[in-house]
């Protein structure tokens, strides 16, 4: 027995926590309503990130945004394959992903979106310290880009 709860609710994967207010983020959708793995759920939601941080990279007329956003989805990747596959590693190949879509707002609340339903969510996604330190370290990624692109102009 593994100490993750492998599926969520489709209803309860759109929830994401802000302070001690829970609101729900209508552009977290996917395009079923089938219940999806919590891991494969972060995974999507890391890719789907990665994109629009790319979009919002060449769209941008800001300096220091163009290269926070660099720095985001050139690592973001990196960091995400790393939770796979240890996850992979633990609880077996992850077989579907859900379809995420992030509406595009702006870059600071496409990256806030992330780790907010990162931080309501991560307990689903395994209790192992190897899974919750790759955890740690996109966290980590989304708080260092979220002040950059507010604080660096």
């Amino acid at each position: 027995m593994n100490t993750v709860r492998e599926r969520i609710p489709f209803n309860e994967f759109k929830k994401i926590y802000k302070g001690n207010a829970m609101i729900v983020k209508e552009q977290l959708i996917t395009k079923n309503n089938e219940n999806v793995s919590s891991g494969a759920a972060l995974i999507a939601l890391c890719f789907e990130s990665r994109t629009k941080a790319h979009y919002a990279h060449l769209q941008t007329k800001s300096f220091s945004e163009h290269k926070a956003l660099d720095d985001y989805y050139n690592s973001i990747i990196d960091l995400t394959d790393g939770f796979a596959e240890s996850y992979q590693g633990r609880f077996g190949v992850i077989t579907s992903y859900p379809e995420i879509r992030i509406e595009f707002t702006d870059c600071v609340e496409i990256i806030k979106t992330t780790r907010d339903w990162i931080d309501a969510n991560r307990s689903n996604c395994g209790s192992f310290s190897e899974l919750q330190n790759a955890i740690d370290s996109i966290v980590e990624l989304c708080n260092d880009t979220i002040y950059k692109l507010t604080n660096l102009k």
